[in-house]
């Protein structure tokens, strides 16, 4: 097979693990069985801004007679998931594990949900010049089946500053005990790095171009708000010992703390609370943050973008705490390694923070990710303020989860095959998707941790 074939069906392959499920996919292989039987169990379906949701079999009763019976879906006919969310096809990916194992759209025996990372201990291996005692697919591992190894090479030889061989890195681990006291404070205990893969003179950051910055819940997002407010960590002078420096009596914190009322999990799962209302408490406690804060909010908007992706005041550790970023991309095969504050600087200006669900039986917190021409119209016209950019689809028209994407199929040739024509139906969509929202604007990135 050829290079540029290759290529094509990899970009193909892509595309349709990021697509989202319709009806017409339950008619496929076994996918129609396997979809119920995820129900029956209570395994969760991923959602299309990255949640996990569960499908309630009762509530949803009436939407799976339906499906069962090959019946067509009235508008407004939906599935209930279990914290009372209302949902259609359109809502769920159509990931690797939409229909369990076996339904998998993709060829890969690596999660689709994991490549990114494992992609990690690839650069490793390349910049080490073997993956050493790294497992193929394992946790912390890397992925040992072609194209990945090549990649990782060819990626590490086009990053100035970086050099097939070096030695001397590593993927960063987790350690106990790494988080400061501030960030504790409010409830924030996740220890992953910033730092992905470190060496004696570097501690870099590795995201994949176009994802997203941050994803956080609410201690998270109430530390990093204290950080862009001035509060920090410090030593005691009692017992030495590193403390969190910071005035409960203060405007600054009672103003988190108001934010925080906002984000709260007993707030986000509500009874049948819908899309649309999830949406208006987002807009809401950004309002809260934003229009009625003590600082300025695109100041506060940067520190908060800067400590999400440093950790320079949530970790012990200096090891955790990332100085530079590498951000690659695939097809073409390429990266950028670049001081993480100089990148901040850059890249602020192209970034969008927003309050989003986590999901069932989480909370509300800070999301921060690419920028859209749309997001900064109406957060003008929410807050009167430039230059913040966050989402407020609630002030947009509703559209329909429901309206089925411009099909593509009927043009086709006879005989086209399944996946050129999915291809095509999912670039319909996407079409349609990017002329909806009139400006992209693309950031690099890649999930937060």
């Amino acid at each position: 097979m050829s290079d540029n074939l290759l290529v094509l069906l990899e970009m193909i392959e892509e595309v349709l693990n990021e697509a989202t499920l319709t009806y017409k996919d339950l008619g496929k292989r076994n996918n129609k069985k396997l979809f119920f039987d995820k129900i029956k169990n209570g395994e969760p379906f991923e959602t299309k801004d990255g949640r996990e949701v569960v499908i309630d079999a009762e509530k949803s009763k009436p939407f799976l007679d339906l499906v069962e019976n090959n019946q067509p879906l009235p508008k407004g006919v939906k599935m209930v998931t279990t914290a009372g969310e209302e949902i259609s096809f359109s809502g769920l990916q159509k990931t690797g594990t939409a229909f369990g194992t076996g339904g998998s759209v993709t060829k890969s025996k690596y999660a689709s949900n994991r490549i990114a990372e494992l992609f990690e201990g690839n650069l490793v291996a390349a910049l080490n010049g073997s993956p050493g005692t790294m497992k193929d697919g394992g946790r912390d591992g890397w992925m040992a089946d072609a194209p990945f190894p090549q990649r990782a090479e060819e990626i590490i030889t086009k990053t100035d500053g970086l050099e097939l061989g070096q030695g001397g890195f590593e993927k960063l681990a987790t350690e106990a005990g790494d988080i400061t006291p501030l960030y504790l404070m409010f409830g924030a205990k996740n220890s992953t790095p910033k730092t992905d893969i470190a060496s004696k003179a570097l501690k870099i950051s590795v995201k994949k171009k176009g994802g997203t910055i941050l994803s956080a819940e609410a201690g998270e997002s109430q530390a990093l708000l204290a950080v862009a407010y001035g509060f920090t960590n410090k030593l005691s002078e009692k017992t030495g010992e590193l403390e969190a420096n910071i005035d409960k009596s203060s405007e600054s914190y009672r103003h988190i703390i108001e934010v925080a009322k906002g984000l709260a999990k007993s707030v986000w799962n509500k009874p049948n609370l819908t899309s649309k209302k999830r949406r208006q408490l987002g807009d809401a406690a950004l309002v809260k943050l934003f229009k009625e804060g003590p600082h300025d909010p695109k100041d506060v908007k940067f520190k908060v973008f800067l400590e999400a992706i440093t950790g320079d005041n949530r970790f012990k550790r200096a090891e955790s705490k990332a100085d530079h970023i590498l951000v690659w991309q695939w097809d073409p095969n390429e990266g950028s390694l670049t001081p993480i504050k100089e990148w901040a600087e850059a890249n602020n200006e192209k970034l969008k923070l927003d309050i989003r669900w986590r999901g069932e039986k989480r909370s509300g917190g800070f999301r921060i990710d690419g920028l859209t021409g749309p997001y900064k119209k109406k957060m003008e016209k929410l807050l009167g303020i430039d230059n913040v950019y966050v989402n407020e689809q609630s002030l947009s028209q509703d559209r329909t989860q429901d309206s089925p994407a411009p099909s593509l199929q009927s043009a086709l040739p006879p005989g086209q095959n399944e996946l050129a024509s999915q291809f095509a139906q999912l670039f319909a969509s996407i079409l349609v998707s990017e002329l909806a929202s009139a400006e992209v604007i693309e950031i690099v990135g890649d999930e937060g941790k």
